[in-house]
Parts: C-alpha cells; structure tokens; sequence
C-alpha cells in the first residue's frame, strides 16, 4: 500500500479553486467561489484545531489524521477531491531545480493509488500523473521511477484501455526509466509493443512513432547489438529526412546518432565517412556551438587516426 506522504504543498490552496463546486463547503452565495482569505482561515480552523502542521509552504498532516479524513468521504466525494487536488498541483508544479518536486510527487503517487478512475475522466489521464513520471527518476532512485511509471501504465490500461495514446505514452516512460536503470533488455520489449501499437494508431509518420523508434535502437546499442542500431538510425535517419526534410533537427540527430552506433560497432571508416557528411549540415543548420556540432567534430577528430581507410579511398 502507499504509504501517505506527511507533507502536502501549501501552495496550492492560493489558487483560483478547480473544480467550481469546492465552493458548497462553505457557506458562500451561490455560484461564489472561494477566495483566497476564506483557504487560509480554513487553514487557521484546522491548524487551531491541532489537525495540521504549517511548515513553510508545506501543510503536515499526521496519517491517521489522514485516514480519519478519508474515512468521512464517500466516494463521490472522495474521487472529486483527488481531481481538485491533481487540477491544483499541476497548476503549481514547481521548477527543474525546486527541491519541492519531490514532495509533489510523492503526493501525486498517493492520488493514483486511491483514484477509482476521477484522475482518468474525459477519456484522457489527469495532466499531473505525466508531470509526476517527467520528473521523478532525476528526484528519487530510478527503480522508484520504473515502479510509478509501470503502475501508471497499467492504470491507464485499466481506465483507458490499451491503444490509448496516454497508455502508450506512460508505457514509454516505463521504457525509457528501464534504460535509464541500464536495463535495455527489459526496455525493448517495451518500446516494441509501443511501436506495434503507434504504428497501427498514429501511423509510420507520426512524430511520436519516430520517437520510440529512436529510443528502441538507443536500448538495442546499450544492450550491445549496435550493429542492429546502426541499421535502425540509418532507416531513422532516411525517413525523418521524407516525412520531415533533410534540414529537420530530427533527422540531423539521427544522422549523427548512426555514425556513434557504426563507432560502437566497430566500423570506424563508415563512422568517421557518416560523421564528416553530417558535420557540414549540423554547422549550417545547427550552428558551430551546438552540442550535436561539437560532438561531431570530437568524434570526427577521435577517429582520424584510425580512419585511413576512408582517406585513402577519398585521396
């Protein structure tokens, strides 16, 4: 079971409140919602009350306390409370470097373990739970991330239903904290049956069908089949180039992505041959400072020394 976070975001309840019926609780003219002074006197009540802690921009809230709460609700009620808590988090969802991502999202994975289907309405996943899987493998262990992004996954499945582009994009996040856990085996299967399905929903075209197309050959080259993965960026790579055209970011990438995966798999000529082709493109579109041009040129100069192979043939 999920255990229950003890601190919950203050900040949250400064906001306009989602949705309009949180108003009913207290006793305001109809259609008034409340403001921002009638939160912080409820907040008051409760902390008067010994029911919570305020601790800077958290509210602490013991777990019993918790569970006597939720004990009250009915499920009705239960269910609109977690989608007026996911409405408000998203709404306030801290910055890359705020130290408090990690307290919202310990407060997102407790909303998805009771939600009887409220975070999943209007036939999509509540905005929350991808804010929660972007963000939790750079916060907490990767074996935490790969855990919520699989429970996630089969929420969605279950609510959703397995073709749904929000089920299809939490089992890629699964894949994607797989890899990132160094486990290529596990995530390739994932990204397969994701392909299967985005091939067969959104078409070979789609931008998020090039996507996972990608992330699949990056795990087969961890996994050691980087001959494998040169043939799939080389595929990659000329498909982005008709779908998006030859100048797209995409397709630059994966022209240099297969020249790194021909240097993994040993074939230094076609490797410094790929890298030198794609230089003068990343330099024009790019720019000379940019990470993917600067890392051509590394490689390019990496290799000369063993590439006189394909200088010879030049020459």
């Amino acid at each position: 079971m999920q255990p229950r976070p003890r601190r919950h975001p203050a900040r949250p309840v400064h906001l306009r409140p989602r949705p309009a019926d949180l108003h009913r609780r207290r006793q305001r003219p109809s259609g008034t919602p409340p403001t921002r002074a009638d939160v912080e006197d409820a907040l008051a009540d409760l902390h008067r009350l010994s029911l919570i802690d305020i601790d800077g921009d958290a509210v602490r809230v013991h777990p019993l306390v918790q569970r006597a709460a939720g004990e009250t609700l009915e499920l009705r009620g239960r269910e609109a409370t977690i989608r007026i808590a996911a409405y408000a988090m998203h709404d306030l969802w801290p910055g890359e470097d705020d130290p408090g991502s990690a307290l919202f999202i310990a407060n997102v994975e407790r909303l998805l373990a009771n939600t009887q289907g409220s975070l999943f309405a209007d036939e999509r996943a509540s905005t929350v739970l991808f804010d929660a899987v972007r963000r939790i493998g750079t916060v907490r262990p990767v074996a935490d991330a790969v855990a919520y992004a699989e429970r996630f996954a089969a929420a969605c499945e279950t609510h959703l239903g397995a073709d749904h582009t929000d089920t299809l994009d939490a089992l890629a996040w699964a894949g994607y904290w797989h890899g990132e856990s160094d486990r290529p085996e596990v995530a390739i299967p994932i990204g397969e049956r994701v392909l299967e399905a985005r091939l067969r929903v959104l078409g070979a075209d789609h931008a998020s069908t090039f996507t996972v197309r990608s992330n699949i050959a990056h795990w087969r080259q961890r996994s050691g089949d980087a001959a494998r993965a040169a043939a799939d960026f080389a595929s990659l790579a000329d498909d982005a180039a008709r779908v998006f055209g030859a100048d797209a970011e995409r397709t630059l990438k994966a022209r240099t992505d297969h020249a790194a995966a021909l240097r993994v798999a040993g074939e230094v000529d076609a490797a410094f041959a790929a890298y030198r082709a794609a230089l003068p493109d990343l330099d024009r579109v790019l720019g000379p400072d940019h990470v993917d041009a600067r890392r051509a040129r590394t490689a390019l100069a990496d290799l000369l020394p063993d590439s006189g192979d394909a200088l010879a043939e030049e020459g």
